[in-house]
């Protein structure tokens, strides 16, 4: 289940029309290989076998149906913002100190900051190591622990940790452990059951190239209500029934599991993208699609949409840091056409359509 964090405009969107930005903290790069001597995390390749669903490229021969009613369709629900979601990355290194990993009091403030005394697991990492994973303190607060000697990674949400101390986090599962970083990428946190570490948009890409798919979160009222889940999902939301709060779509095409993509059809070149990260976003979802990997609202109408991206990329490529006096984010460096990137992604929001691959 998600947690709406967001608490800085950067944009907001309506089809067909620029408004200001929403974007969140976000957190790192995901590795699928054991550190060598002399490497760094950014070195990695991309998480997950090429065979899996992240790593798969949209079928030449696939169908493409329209869901633009369900993004659209009410505009009181339909995305106008944009965010990023905040995910963090520890390494386990044998040789740092012992770190408990405890249950907290609660997913929301204060909770989320205050342990139960109960002890899921330990691991060990640098003191100062996590200590991120709580901005803002109003967001999933997502990490991973990756282990870079057995190629495996353990889950978490709702995450708080002072320098040096215990990481306290919401809850423990044991599909959250020995994530398999050559496998398949199908467990994990999110609301969907897929992991955090699957689709981020990770250092360098967006001024490059994303070979994967992009995870993103839309807001859940617009979400079919029969299925409540699309695969590559295996779950819904826990408030997906509510009467009040839960999926009240009618599109069974559009909902947990989505895979969003513009079709093979319309010739990305030939578009005047005003930026060339948007354009780099735009061939992602034309090759690889955008999967709707958890809800960015928690059933109550808000209408963000997110986009995973890692901290370093946030940090690096978009310019981006987080006060942590007061959890607010602010563009700290220029580094690229931010205006010109959001009326991008509005552009690619009207192009997709829904597929599978």
């Amino acid at each position: 289940m998600i947690r709406i964090f967001c608490n800085t405009r950067l944009l907001q969107i309506s089809k067909g029309k620029l408004l200001p930005l929403l974007l969140a903290l976000a957190l790192l790069p995901v590795p699928a290989k054991s550190i060598q001597p002399g490497q760094t995390p950014d070195l990695f390749e991309r998480p997950f076998a090429p065979s899996s669903f992240w790593n798969r490229k949209i079928p030449e021969d696939a169908t493409y149906i329209d869901v633009s009613d369900a993004i659209w369709g009410d505009p009181g629900l339909a995305p106008n913002r944009v965010g990023v979601e905040q995910v963090t990355l520890i390494y386990s290194d044998p040789h740092q100190p012992e770190v408990k990993i405890v249950k907290s009091r609660g997913w929301n403030m204060p909770g989320r900051a205050q342990t139960s005394g109960e002890v899921f697991y330990t691991s060990r990492f640098a003191p100062d190591a996590g200590v991120e994973v709580r901005y803002p303190s109003t967001g999933n607060a997502s990490f991973v622990i990756i282990d870079p000697l057995r190629g495996t990674a353990s889950e978490g949400s709702a995450g708080w940790r002072e320098p040096g101390g215990d990481l306290i986090t919401y809850y423990d599962e044991p599909r959250l452990h020995d994530i398999d970083l050559a496998g398949d990428g199908l467990s994990g946190t999110l609301g969907s059951g897929l992991p955090a570490l699957g689709g981020l948009i990770r250092l360098g890409e967006i001024n490059s190239q994303i070979s994967h798919s992009i995870a993103i979160s839309m807001g859940s009222r617009r979400f079919s209500r029969a299925p409540k889940f699309i695969a590559p999902a295996w779950r819904a939301d826990g408030f997906a029934d509510s009467p009040l709060n839960g999926y009240f779509g009618k599109d069974p095409n559009y909902g947990m599991g989505t895979l969003l993509a513009i079709p093979r059809s319309v010739d990305i070149e030939e578009i005047d993208w005003q930026t060339e990260q948007g354009k780099i976003l735009a061939r992602s979802a034309r090759e690889y699609g955008w999967v709707i990997v958890d809800s960015s609202d928690g059933g109550i109408g808000n209408d963000q949409m997110k986009l995973n991206f890692s901290r370093d990329a946030a940090r690096i490529d978009l310019g981006l840091e987080v006060r942590p006096e007061n959890d607010e984010l602010f563009v700290a460096r220029p580094v690229l056409d931010i205006a010109g990137l959001e009326a991008d992604i509005i552009t690619i929001m009207g192009l997709v359509m829904a597929t599978r691959k």
